[in-house]
């Protein structure tokens, strides 16, 4: 009788660890999709590639192959391929009420992505889809990426806790080649481990359950989406996201009607196979005839991703992925607006700063009550984001939240911290 067990813990390592010479060659992950390496190379044949180490198992039989060729003989057929290829990806978006170019060029970026992960040479921003109320298509646009790019969608539970999210996100992006779909968030999305994750590369590391000593390593993301209604992120999340943002102006948006195609996501599983054919055309086109026009907008920590994807956009006319990146920020960034708030109230309470009185103190004493400054109906914001009350104890609260931030410019100003006889002092400078 044959039984089924797991082999031993120490034969595992053993071969993990080439320890007899004979070890599993090391794989970075799985794909379905023709990938271009980081040579740039387009990959169309099955199997494992010790190079690339990626195992590519093709869903479609010799798609992308003969593309570059095509290309390089040029001619009015080439031109009509990416015509073509244009056509298609914009057919399954075209009624989706994007705000602004931008935030089009979003959605490209996350479907380009996948195919030239391995041609970015650092980390990619999370990719934000949101609308101000439900149903106006933002899920929607986040699995349409997938559906393209994996041929299904990866739909992650975000885990309550903190301390969970490691293996949340090690375990799923394992489990779908490398991307992680975050859908209807609905809380402040403040997550250390996800910053963390979002700027690591080429891999990050993760302390195993129950182990004081045994860490993994686990590939950095090839994408992660993240989809609310008028989301909220933290400065430093912020920092590390893109934003698509779609708006119908309607009061119920899910009774829209007369979408060119009623149901996008069985449209696009039915027609994946010229999908992926499109996308590939469009990146061929950009690397042969552009010349890999390099995108000139820079976003910190994402200078690759920025250079590769806004020139893959810039050549085809689709707009710029950050073009909106500061509008879009200072509209998200509800801890700066707060602060904004409170430089705005005490310059109200001591006057304005001027060339030849470029400071203004506020006191902040230990057992008193907070100064009157805190009383402006513009404060409300800040006393609601930190839980600060308007009482005794609160001003040593209001303190620390100032120390936190001090030498950070806001509105032209920064926060300096002195203590004169016991009691903290702090002094807005002009910049």
């Amino acid at each position: 009788e044959v039984t089924t067990v797991n082999p031993p813990g120490y034969v595992c390592k053993a071969m993990l660890d080439d320890c007899y010479g004979n070890g599993f060659p090391e794989l970075k992950r799985f794909t379905n999709l023709p990938f271009f390496n980081e040579d740039g190379i387009l990959r169309t044949r099955p199997g494992y590639n010790k190079v690339d180490k990626i195992y590519y198992q093709p869903t479609y039989k010799d798609l992308g192959k003969d593309l570059v060729r095509c290309c390089r003989n040029g001619g009015e057929d080439w031109l009509a391929k990416v015509k073509s290829a244009k056509e298609w990806l914009e057919a399954p978006i075209v009624d989706f009420p994007f705000v602004d170019e931008s935030s089009k060029a979003v959605w490209y970026s996350g479907l380009f992505t996948p195919f030239v992960r391995e041609l970015i040479r650092g980390p990619v921003p999370l990719h934000m889809f949101e609308a101000p109320v439900a149903g106006t298509g933002k899920s929607n646009l986040a699995k349409l990426i997938y559906l393209i790019a994996l041929g299904k969608i990866p739909t992650q539970i975000w885990p309550k806790e903190e301390k969970e999210v490691g293996n949340t996100l090690s375990s799923g992006l394992m489990t779908n080649q490398g991307h992680f779909f975050i859908d209807n968030f609905k809380n402040k999305m403040d997550s250390a481990t996800l910053d963390m994750v979002l700027t690591s590369f080429p891999t990050w590391q993760l302390r195993l359950f129950h182990s004081n000593t045994h860490n993994v390593e686990i590939e950095a993301p090839v994408l992660v989406t993240l989809t609310m209604n008028n989301g909220e992120l933290t400065k430093d999340g912020m920092r590390r996201t893109i934003v698509c943002r779609i708006d119908s102006g309607e009061e119920n948006p899910e009774e829209r009607k007369g979408w060119t195609i009623p149901e996008v996501l069985p449209w696009a599983e039915k027609n994946r196979e010229m999908l992926i054919k499109a996308v590939l055309i469009l990146i061929v086109d950009w690397m042969e005839r552009g010349g890999k026009i390099a995108g000139k907008e820079v976003l910190g920590s994402y200078e690759s991703w920025a250079k590769l994807i806004g020139g893959l956009c810039k050549w085809h006319e689709l707009g710029s992925p950050i073009g909106n990146r500061q509008a879009l920020s200072e509209a998200h960034d509800y801890e700066g607006l707060a602060w904004k708030a409170l430089v705005k109230a005490w310059l109200t309470h001591t006057g304005p700063l001027t060339d030849k009185n470029k400071t203004r103190v506020l006191t902040v004493k230990k057992g008193e009550h907070l100064p009157d400054v805190l009383t402006a109906s513009a404060l409300l914001c800040l006393i609601q984001l930190y839980e600060i009350s308007l009482g005794v104890a609160n001003s040593v609260r209001l303190g620390r939240k100032l120390s936190s931030i001090e030498g950070r410019v806001i509105s032209g100003c920064s926060i300096k911290k002195t203590s004169l006889d016991g009691v903290s002092q702090y002094t807005l400078v002009k910049v």
